[in-house]
């Protein structure tokens, strides 16, 4: 389906609500609609794929599996997280010395001074493992006494956002251009539903309370 079917079908969706914003509404702001919009579909997601396999096969769209490179700060090896990431998936990294391939642990960032001291949790190229925390977008992986030559990071990344060429710029004060959502038409459907939900929390309607408690449930 492309952005511009998608913003007509969301226009008659939202003329449901009998409201007239939809007459005022721009591509502009569709798209940023549309893009909040399947951010949640995603996040609701990978919040419930425990409890879901169904999910697994819509997930995978968005699947990466990236080699990184970093650098070293005294025992730290800092690496930038790609700027699309949503999820980490797992971490792993390969030392300079041997090749070994070291399984990366997420701990929390307030217990690491305790880990590093623990003998079965410091890092160790022997034992094939070692611990790391994120923040700032940026991986920190612990070191003891070796070092890293390259960082894989298995995530699920963020979807791709939509925009439509109107000879305008876009939101982020581009120009504008047709970027066509990458999803299957089934669930742009249900993006479109969620995004009409979500616009429909910005109108001061009291007919609108009813899908407002439905976003809420949503989200």
């Amino acid at each position: 389906m492309t952005s511009k079917t998608a913003f007509a079908k969301f226009k008659l969706r939202f003329n449901k609500l009998d409201t007239n914003f939809s007459d005022e509404l721009s591509e502009k702001i569709f798209c940023e609609l549309f893009n909040k919009a399947q951010i949640h579909f995603v996040n609701k997601l990978l919040d419930t794929e425990a409890a879901n396999k169904d999910n697994s096969s819509i997930l995978q769209q968005i699947l990466k599996n990236v080699k990184l490179t970093g650098i070293h700060q005294d025992n730290i090896y800092l690496v930038d997280i790609p700027e699309d990431w949503n999820w980490i998936i797992r971490v792993s990294c390969i030392d300079t010395k041997c090749n070994n391939t070291l399984n990366c642990l997420l701990v929390q960032e307030g217990n690491v001074g305790r880990l590093l001291q623990n003998e079965n949790w410091k890092p160790s190229v022997e034992w094939e493992e070692t611990i790391y925390t994120y923040g700032d977008n940026k991986l920190r992986i612990y070191l003891d006494n070796f070092r890293l030559k390259e960082c894989n990071l298995v995530y699920y990344r963020n979807p791709i956002a939509i925009d439509i060429k109107t000879g305008k710029h876009n939101i982020n004060d581009l120009p504008s251009t047709d970027i066509n959502p990458e999803w299957a038409d089934s669930i742009v459907e249900d993006i479109i539903d969620l995004a009409v939900l979500i616009a429909s929390t910005d109108v001061s309607d009291n007919n609108n309370f009813q899908a407002k408690g439905q976003l809420r449930q949503i989200l």
